[in-house]
């Protein structure tokens, strides 16, 4: 080694060192603040992507409760019967829907439009010349529409 290289002792190397840390900490601030800062950003992160998961799950549920109701309405299916319909999309609905009504079928007939099942239909009204031609057997038939009508004085 020759003489005219530097040689530095232990406090001006203590010195430079702390210079230098010093020259760091104002560029990039107190490791321990930073430390901090780190941590709470973390947590703000972690805060937020559970409250985008639950905000996401609104939004599903809400999206499919649409969907389920714009389906049904469609299908015709009733109110009562719209949590019996399964599936996530709009075809899965549907399918299931479809299935549903199916499965339970138009019930029984029962008139029609009207009750009784013939129809509301009135009484045949004779006439005593219809009477006198008619059969034994048909008055026979029709006795309580024929009897009501000679008590209520109807048949002329």
């Amino acid at each position: 080694m020759p003489d005219d290289d530097k040689k530095f002792t232990q406090a001006d190397v203590d010195k430079f060192v702390q210079e230098r840390l010093a020259r760091d900490r104002e560029t990039r601030g107190d490791p321990a603040a930073l430390l901090l800062t780190v941590q709470n950003l973390q947590n703000e992160l972690a805060a937020s992507k559970q409250l985008a998961l639950t905000l996401q799950g609104k939004v599903a549920t809400t999206d499919r409760s649409a969907l389920l109701t714009r389906v049904g309405v469609d299908l015709k299916v009733p109110q009562a019967l719209m949590g019996f319909i399964q599936g996530d999309t709009d075809e899965a609905m549907r399918a299931s829907a479809a299935a549903l009504i199916a499965g339970i079928g138009p019930g029984q007939s029962i008139g029609g439009s009207t009750n009784p099942p013939a129809g509301n239909v009135p009484p045949k009204i004779y006439t005593s010349e219809e009477l006198k031609t008619m059969t034994p057997e048909a008055i026979n038939a029709d006795w309580v529409n024929v009897s009501a009508q000679l008590k209520a004085g109807q048949v002329k």
